[in-house]
């Protein structure tokens, strides 16, 4: 994002915002129900130790953020 994009954007009040993407193979979900689901649905009752934050993936990087 250029400071032109960051200036359209204040001048017209658009944000933009980071969203959690949750993976289940090669499967991409928005709601971790959803990943869940699929992956019991898949067979997959066995619980994987890994982070448990999920991937964090933003649909512009250099979003201006409001926190």
């Amino acid at each position: 994002m250029n400071m032109t994009d960051k200036e359209l954007m204040t001048t017209y009040g658009i944000t933009c915002e980071k969203n959690y993407v949750y993976r289940y193979k090669e499967h991409k979900y928005s709601k971790l129900n959803d990943a869940v689901n699929y992956a019991r649905s898949d067979g997959n009752d066995t619980q994987v130790s890994h982070s448990s934050e999920p991937n964090k993936i933003s649909t512009n990087k250099d979003c201006m953020e409001k926190e």
